[in-house]
């Protein structure tokens, strides 16, 4: 199966905007798609323009920082190899307009593409894929109808419309539990005065050690912290789960999540380190653990797009 997966870049216009350039060129739902759809067909998936930030080659001695990149690249950077960076870029116009992509991907639909007048002009709707994940509920009525089109902050259910959420890369995922030495991480999303991380294993070795990761809703629903937090054998405290809508996070564990604010609400931190706690966490992060890395990896996200694509066209 051949893949078009693009969007446009954003282009500043002098040297003193160019951290803000390479930063406006990612984006969590398009990058983890791509990384998904990029592990499961690999050379057959053409990122076009090149996602240069996805390629761990970038980030080399004398090349990029991941300081350049948004959220000093913490997840969704550096994650390629360059056998996955192998794909024939060449004469996209040609391909589109000969029909040999199977499916087009537009990957960030408030990005548009560089080839999008040659895409509309040739690629039929059930060829036709759009992710929309932007933090609003706003659609683009130019594309639901015209494509199968996922939506990231769905609030409700929409004919033609199919919810989506962000993925985790299998192989940043600390399959064993390290020792727990706190109940709450450090960091805290509501205290950016605890955003001390500078590097990644740090920020993840945070979340590794305690019981509980703090998080919550922040421009949408879904947020890479949540899978962040799961990710490294710890337990997302998201105070405000019962609130968020049914089409919206859908692939997290909402029910395990709500019994969690239930019992921290009603237990004193200490009790987590008894017998007692220790039992409730454990089985209770072993559920949370098992059914995210069924359903929150980077490659799930990508059958999902795949079945969902193959319901909605056939």
């Amino acid at each position: 199966m051949k893949i078009l997966f693009t969007r446009g870049l954003w282009h500043g216009h002098s040297d003193g905007h160019a951290r803000r350039e390479k930063q406006k060129q990612q984006d969590y739902q398009a990058d983890s798609a791509m990384h998904g759809f990029k592990k499961l067909l690999g050379s057959d998936v053409i990122d076009e323009p090149r996602v240069w930030s996805a390629y761990k080659s970038e980030f080399e001695t004398g090349k990029h920082s991941l300081d350049e990149c948004y959220g000093k690249g913490f997840t969704s950077s550096g994650g390629l190899t360059e056998e996955e960076d192998q794909c024939d870029r060449t004469d996209i116009q040609g391909k589109l307009k000969s029909g040999y992509f199977d499916l087009v991907i537009l990957s960030a639909i408030d990005m548009g593409s560089p080839h999008m007048r040659t895409i509309l002009e040739t690629t039929p709707k059930n060829k036709l894929i759009t992710l929309d994940g932007s933090d609003t509920q706003y659609l683009d009525h130019n594309f639901v109808g015209r494509s199968v089109y996922f939506k990231r902050e769905l609030n409700r259910s929409i004919p033609g419309v199919f919810p989506i959420s962000f993925g985790f890369p299998s192989e940043r995922i600390r399959e064993n539990r390290s020792h727990k030495t706190r109940v709450d991480s450090y960091i805290d999303c509501n205290d950016r005065s605890t955003y001390i991380y500078n590097d990644e294993q740090s920020y993840y070795n945070g979340y590794a050690e305690s019981l509980f990761g703090n998080t919550n809703k922040k421009g949408g629903w879904d947020c890479m912290r949540h899978y962040e937090i799961m990710a490294n054998r710890c337990i997302p405290f998201f105070r405000d789960i019962d609130q968020c809508p049914q089409f919206a996070c859908m692939t997290l564990p909402k029910t395990e999540l709500s019994k969690v604010v239930k019992v921290k609400a009603e237990r004193k931190p200490d009790w987590f380190f008894t017998s007692e706690g220790t039992d409730f966490w454990s089985e209770t992060e072993q559920k949370i653990f098992d059914h995210f890395k069924e359903n929150c990896t980077t490659v799930t996200l990508a059958k999902n797009i795949l079945d969902a694509h193959k319901k909605a066209t056939t």
